[in-house]
This record gives structure tokens, sequence and C-alpha cells, in this order.
């Protein structure tokens, strides 16, 4: 059981390298039979590990978990009814993420899982003597303990002669869960399952009953109560189509009151150098910056009236600062020449925030499905598949987007 366990939990990680979000789980819990003795479980044990994708879930998780009979033994009438039961569970699980009321998550599932247990009670002692040829007050001396001793596996004892009796069974049914954010990256969450078990043989009672064990029902089904926490190993968050169009709104409306002037005055300052070797700056970064209002004059009107800027002197630093005050203009000829040639050298970069390269196409596709972005968004260079978000002639728009994203993204720029 443990080596298959060991198995599907490697075979479910290598498939999870492409995921949005892989998250563990790890919970306690108790499950109560439905209901046919008075029974109880100890508590019980879940670790689970799970691949989301947009509102979709998909894990395995492994439980184990004991049920007890709940009474005390008192004559040898009740030895029949008093046992415990040992199962370990491997369930293969779905959820559905359904929405959210302030703070807390709520999600939908079903589970399918298979279960291996052995009963065991308290019949015989461990050196084969039968409690029940003895009184109850001699049971002490024997070895007989209610709470910690059972001794007499049930499941290899078969009292009831079921042919092939079964030592696994399968299990089926619905689950509800709520989480709660506690940090970062860790969730508080409760998890409820109903449990259809395809066998009645969890509290030692069955269709043939030969031992004349009072129950309600032919089947153990049960009810599941888990609390635990759940631990998010991807920290990429996913982007959602709505939001990321809402900040490019944004970022395009700041940028049009940014770049509103005043006619008579200019004063452009440098306050930012590259920060990261993936930002590929050129040298016109500042003539994109700095010029596009002399930029978009020349190439609508091809000329300037100098007669308006008569009085200004047009003043180029190497400090990476330009300024236009109110001076003598003593050669617009000169001035105009400049420009002319400015405008010439002008090459419009586009720059992309690229959130992915690949070598393989479908790798491409599986990213953007993932990031809830259209796979279109794609551009060939040196062989290899480039992934972007967004793409703008206007570098501080870019920029940020990017600073306004919590995915792994940088800017690329091609003239």
């Amino acid at each position: 059981m443990k080596n298959l366990v060991h198995i599907l939990l490697i075979f479910f990680i290598s498939n999870t390298i492409d995921a949005q979000e892989v998250t563990i789980n790890l919970s306690k819990g108790a499950s109560k039979l439905f209901f046919d003795l008075e029974s109880n479980s100890k508590l019980s044990t879940s670790v689970g590990l799970s691949l989301h994708q947009n509102k979709h879930a998909i894990g395995v998780n492994y439980n184990h978990y004991f049920f007890k009979y709940n009474q005390s033994i008192t004559s040898s009438d009740q030895l029949f009814l008093n046992y415990q039961n040992n199962i370990n569970s491997l369930n293969f699980n779905y959820q559905y993420y359904i929405g959210n009321i302030d703070q807390l998550r709520f999600d939908v599932g079903f589970i399918v899982g298979i279960s291996f247990f052995d009963i065991s009670g308290n019949l015989f002692n461990n050196q084969g003597l039968s409690y029940q040829n003895y009184s109850y007050d001699q049971w002490d001396d024997l070895g007989y303990f209610t709470e910690n001793n059972f001794e007499t596996s049930l499941s290899e004892l078969n009292l009831d002669q079921i042919n092939n009796y079964p030592h696994y069974f399968f299990s089926f049914g619905p689950s509800a869960s709520c989480s709660f954010t506690i940090i970062e990256n860790l969730d508080l969450n409760v998890k409820t399952i109903y449990r259809k078990n395809s066998i009645d043989l969890l509290d030692n009672v069955n269709s043939k009953n030969s031992r004349s064990i009072p129950f309600e029902t032919n089947d153990d089904n049960q009810i599941d109560l888990f609390v635990g926490l759940t631990f998010n190993l991807s920290p990429k968050k996913q982007i959602d189509s709505d939001s990321l169009m809402s900040i490019i709104e944004e970022i395009t409306e700041d940028n049009f009151s940014q770049n509103t002037i005043n006619n008579n005055k200019l004063k452009v300052v440098q306050s930012k150098e590259a920060t990261s070797e993936k930002e590929l700056i050129t040298k016109d970064e500042y003539i994109l910056n700095f010029f596009k209002v002399f930029s978009d004059t020349i190439q609508e009107d091809l000329k300037i009236d100098f007669n308006n800027i008569s009085d200004t002197n047009l003043i180029l630093s190497s400090h990476d600062k330009i300024v236009m005050e109110n001076d003598n203009f003593e050669e617009p000829i000169d001035t105009l020449k400049s420009i002319e040639v400015l405008n010439k050298d002008l090459t419009i970069n586009t720059y992309y925030l690229i959130v992915g390269v690949f070598s393989q196409s479908s790798n491409l596709k599986t990213l953007a499905n993932s990031l809830d972005i259209s796979s279109e968004n794609t551009f060939i260079k040196d062989g290899l598949y480039y992934l972007y978000l967004n793409k703008s002639n206007e570098l501080n728009e870019i920029r940020q987007l990017r600073d306004n994203l919590d995915v792994e993204c940088w800017i690329y720029s091609e003239k």
C-alpha cells in the first residue's frame, strides 16, 4: 500500500511542472459511521497534494484513521461488539471553486478512493485463551483491556464465514470545503466528505450477521470532517484577464495625463536608470520619452513656426536633461537642421512584456492557458517562441504593467 502511494505521488508531482498552483494539505479530523453501532473514530490524519488550474483542482490524498466501539464491555455477551478498525485509504478528488464571501473561499467536489482495512477485537488473549470461558472479574488477570488491547484479528478469523473475505473496499461521494488565507501561501481550511462505502464490515457488521449484532443499515457509509493547513508550493498567482485589462487601461490613462504639457515651457528630467539586465534600453528610449512632443509635431507639420519660438533657446545637456527656457534665439535655422536630423534618425521601438520563452509551441500554449491569456500573443525569434502579456510603443506603460503584476516577467525591446 505504501509503495503504491509513493508511486502515485511521484507520478502526480511529475505532471505538475506547468501547473498554475500546486498545494499540499496537512489535516487532522474525525469520522462517523452512518450509523450501525455506537462507534467513533480516533483522530485521523490526511495528507494531500493538489493541482489547481483556474477554478478547477485535482488531487490525491492519503488518509489513515481508526474506528472503534464506543461503549464499555461488562459481560461475555458483549465481546463480539468490541472492535477496532485500522484503515489506510488512497483517494483521488476533484474540486471546483464556487466563490468567496469576504475572505472565505468555498469549493465543492467529488472524491473516489480505495481503502485497505483490518478489524481486530478482544476474543482471545496472547496465550490463546478465550475470554468467553472466564468470568468478567477474571479478565483483568488474563490481560483484557477494553481500550488498547485488541489481540484478535477479526478479519483473519472471519467469524461470519464470508467467502473471499475482502480486506479492501471502494468509496465515493461529494465533498465541500471552506478556506481562509492566514498569510501568503498558507490557508486554514475545513473540509467535509460523505463517503458511500462498498462494504458493511467497517464496524464488524454485515448482512449475514451470524453473531446477531444489532444494526440499522446494510452499509457503512461515513461522514469525515477535517481541519488543516494548505501550503501553496507555487508562488505565482493567476492572471485574470479582466484584471489585466483594467490595469492596462489605468496605466494608459496615467500616461496620457503625464504627457500633457505646457506649450510655453517644457522640462523633462531622467528619473530612473535601468535596474535589470533583462531590460533592453536603447539610446532611442530618451528620444521616445523626452522628445515625443517634438517628434509628433515634426511628423504632422514637417515644419516649425519660428515666430512662436523666437524667444526660446533649446539646450541639450550631457546629464540626460532637456530644458526649454525663455531666452534669445539667435540661430533658428541651425536649430531646425538639428531637429530634422534628430527626426531622421528616430526609430519607434516596440516593447513586449515577456512571461516565457520556449523551444516548442506546445509548451507555450500550456503556459498561456495556465495564465489565462491568449496563445496568439506570440512572436518567433532565433527559433524560439516568445509569449507576451502586452506590447506597446511606450516603455513606461510596459514598466508600470510589469510592476503591477505578481508573475515573473521581463521587458524585450524590438526596433
